[in-house]
């Protein structure tokens, strides 16, 4: 249920983001949102003072906050132009990219089944794309993004979780968040207005309450049980697609959903510890 309420709330956090897109730039709502959720976090960041923010492993961190930046950066920018629920779809295709990547990089054999199910599951994402018509569209390559980015900060943030304590995790993805995206603020800086400002403030609180429901479902049971449900996000951007945009998936990207949602649960039940160290 935490893992099921934290993605429900990334997604409308994805769709209140869209929803003051036409005057705020991405960066500045991932700075805004960031900088309040630093702020809301600092009292739990601190309760064992000072010392208990110097991190221990900056390398990781500086990994996993940087990846974790650009993955939220380039999901708010692939809302601008595709449907939310394909954006959540791509997004979530982050469970295909982690064997390519581990075996880019550590060089870790793919299993057969794996190749299998990745396969399959990059076939859903080049559905969900619409190379007919969307393959080098702009959106749609911002969600490929994301999903690869996103990728990359779970690996490191597997490692992070055994070494940091998780307030200090919680507190630097925000904290990093609001540097890295206050960077561009000279470029692309407008004045919120009050409604604008009340979507923000609701969106760092969205923030902070996903990120600590995630840390008390990792806590409660592992991981091998808890990614499946991670997938009810696209339920959830299903809904609020329709609900809010009334935008209904086509047949193409049901065929993709299906496809990207199955292979990678399917890659995450063959997963062993070894394949992940």
């Amino acid at each position: 249920m935490l893992v099921i309420i934290s993605f429900f709330l990334f997604a409308l956090t994805t769709s209140f983001a869209k929803s003051i897109s036409v005057r705020i730039h991405p960066f500045e709502s991932v700075f805004l949102q960031s900088a309040f959720a630093t702020l809301i976090l600092l009292p739990y960041a601190l309760k064992e003072g000072i010392r208990g923010l110097i991190p221990q492993n900056k390398g990781w961190h500086l990994l996993r906050d940087v990846t974790g930046c650009l993955a939220f950066a380039c999901s708010f920018y692939a809302t601008l132009s595709i449907p939310i629920t394909d954006a959540m779809l791509l997004y979530s295709a982050n469970a295909l990219w982690i064997p390519v990547i581990l075996w880019g990089i550590f060089r870790q054999k793919i299993p057969f089944k794996l190749l299998i199910c990745i396969v399959l599951g990059f076939m859903g994402v080049m559905l969900i794309l619409k190379p007919a018509s969307s393959l080098f569209a702009v959106g749609s390559l911002w969600g490929v993004a994301s999903g690869f980015f996103m990728a990359i900060a779970m690996l490191s943030l597997r490692i992070l979780a055994q070494r940091e304590p998780h307030h200090r995790v919680i507190f630097y993805v925000c904290l990093v968040s609001a540097l890295l995206a206050g960077l561009s603020l000279p470029f692309v800086w407008v004045t919120p207005n009050l409604y604008e400002m009340s979507f923000i403030l609701a969106n760092s609180l969205f923030m902070v309450m996903t990120q600590i429901f995630l840390t008390m479902a990792y806590k409660l049971s592992p991981a091998s049980r808890l990614s499946p449900f991670s997938y009810t996000i696209v339920i959830s951007a299903g809904l609020i697609d329709w609900l809010v945009w009334n935008v209904l998936p086509n047949p193409m990207s049901i065929t993709g959903a299906v496809l990207v949602v199955g292979a990678a649960i399917t890659s995450i039940s063959l997963k062993t510890d070894k394949q992940l160290t």
